[in-house]
Formats: structure tokens, sequence, C-alpha cells
């Protein structure tokens, strides 16, 4: 058993880089080499960018791979028993799963809070120095903070390649996965065609609505505040009871047979599925507001 899970850990660690191509490399031994370092380098840096916080793209399912694979052959050789080694490789990934939503959360929180204010900068500099938005949006600073400031950085990328500020939107739309940021390039998107003054009287009116909304959002945060806390006894009576019954028996033995430690993994995936599904039920829909409908019908009107 142990070493058909060496084996199976083996061929999830070398299956990424065993990729199709059009044509035969010259070397099978050099393309291996090449494309595991570079899937290592890229393992390292989303294993970085979740211990400081600053990666918040999905996971891939080869990262997710390979991190179980490397937990269940490390236990494996050092002689931890195969079920033990599952749940604990299994375990490790869901706390990774866990801490990209975390990192997910906390930056759509970031962007909602940051773009009424950076929005109200940007009518600012615009009546001040008399500059088009493009040049006035990709030469700020993003008020310092780095979620935004890497969205406005690919959108001076697109907007410097291309000279189209309407595509460099549609960059940062396409990459940022939020809600806040899709209305806010939305909108921006309409401006085509209107006047600085049209567009400095958008920029409030979007920043109106964007605070309007936020100030709904932090309301219906608030009502589950309470709800999440109470969430929290889904884990701590099954950890208290596992404490307890440690304290009874004086030993851990009872918890490394095989018919207790099939229990645990059932038992874990129960409790994994009714945290999913109170995520689910705690989801609230996106809210329209009207002020955006407002100005990009009036824009229609303008093109």
């Amino acid at each position: 058993m142990k070493q058909a899970a060496l084996i199976c850990a083996g061929w999830l660690l070398i299956l990424p880089t065993l990729r199709r191509r059009n044509s035969p490399p010259p070397s099978w031994t050099g393309a291996i080499t090449r494309d595991s370092t570079k899937f290592f380098r890229y393992f390292r840096e989303q294993t970085i960018g979740l211990i400081n916080g600053t990666r918040y793209t999905p996971l891939s399912h080869s990262v997710l791979g390979t991190l179980f694979a490397v937990v269940l052959t490390t236990m494996t050789i050092l002689g931890v028993p195969l079920i033990a080694a599952l749940i604990s490789a299994v375990l490790l990934c869901l706390i990774t799963v866990a801490r990209s939503r975390q990192i997910s959360t906390n930056r759509h929180r970031e962007l909602r809070s940051i773009w009424p204010t950076f929005l109200e900068q940007l009518r600012s500099s615009m009546l001040s120095s008399q500059r088009a938005l493009p040049y006035v949006m990709y030469d700020s600073s993003g008020g310092g903070f780095p979620f935004l400031i890497d969205l406005l950085n690919i959108g001076k990328r697109e907007f410097e390649t291309s000279g189209n500020f309407q595509s460099s939107l549609r960059q940062i739309w396409k990459y940022a996965d939020d809600q806040t940021t899709s209305q806010v390039c939305a909108s921006l998107i309409n401006t085509k065609g209107a006047t600085s003054s049209q567009i400095q009287h958008q920029l409030s009116d979007i920043a109106a609505a964007l605070k309007t909304q936020q100030i709904l959002i932090s309301e219906a945060e608030s009502k589950l505040a309470g709800v999440k806390i109470a969430r929290l006894f889904v884990l701590l009576i099954p950890a208290g009871m596992a404490l307890a019954g440690v304290a009874f028996a004086g030993t851990l033995s009872p918890f490394y047979t095989s018919t207790s430690l099939i229990q645990i993994s059932a038992a874990l995936l129960v409790i994994a599925m009714c945290w999913q599904l109170s995520n689910r039920l705690m989801q609230f829909p996106a809210i329209q507001n009207p002020a955006f409908q407002y100005r990009e019908s009036k824009n229609e009107e303008l093109r």
C-alpha cells in the first residue's frame, strides 16, 4: 500500500511536465527539467503569495495536486499510516483553499472601499491639471493599495500598447474578477465621446453610487456577523469532543485504527459540506444601483 501511494504521488508530481507539443523536443530529459523548473518556480510564487496575502488568483489544480502529493509522499516516507497521511494532505489542501478565498475576500473589500475615493481623486486631478482621463488615471499612484496598483499597471500597459482607453478598461475588467471594478469599468467605457466636464460629472456620480452600495453591503455584513460567529461552533464542537476523547483515553492510539480513521474522514467530509452550504446561504445577490443605468443611458444618447 505504501509503495502504491508513493507511485501515485510521484505520478502527480511529474504529470504537469508531460505536456503535448506540436513538434517533438530534441531531448526529453531537457524538456522535463525545463518544465519542472518552470512549474516549481510557479508553485513557489503561489506559496509565497499565499503566505504574504498578495496572491489572489484562483489556485490551479496542478498546484493543489502537487501540494497533496508532496505532503502525502513526505508523511508516507516518515512512516505515518496511509489513511492519516491522506487526511493530513486533504486538510492542508483545504486550509490552502481557505487562505486563498480569504485573500480574495480581503481584495474585494479593499477595492470596494478604495474605488469611490480614487474616482474623486481622478475628478480633482482632471479639474486641476486639465489633462485627459486616461493620463490622469494611469499616472496616479493608486492610493498605495497593492491590488488597485496591479489593476492600474495592467491597464497602463494595454493603453501604452494600443492607445485605446476603452481597450485598457476591458483588460482591467477581464483581469479584476471583482464586482465593483466591473461596474466602474463598464461606466468609464461609456465615457467615449463625452466632454471633460461630462466625464467629471460622471466620475462624481459613480463615486456617490459606489458609496451608497458600500453602505448597503456593510449593513448586510454586520447582520451576518453573528451568523458567522455561530458557524464557528461547527468546528469548535467536534474539536472539543475529540479533545475530550483524548483526555478520557489518555492516548491517541484509538484514533489511528482503520475504523477510527474512516470515521474521522467521513466527519471531516460532512463538516466541509456544511461549511460550503453555509457559504452559499450567506451570499447576497449583486446590488444593482440605478445610478449606473442612468449614466449609461445618458452616454448612449451622447454617442
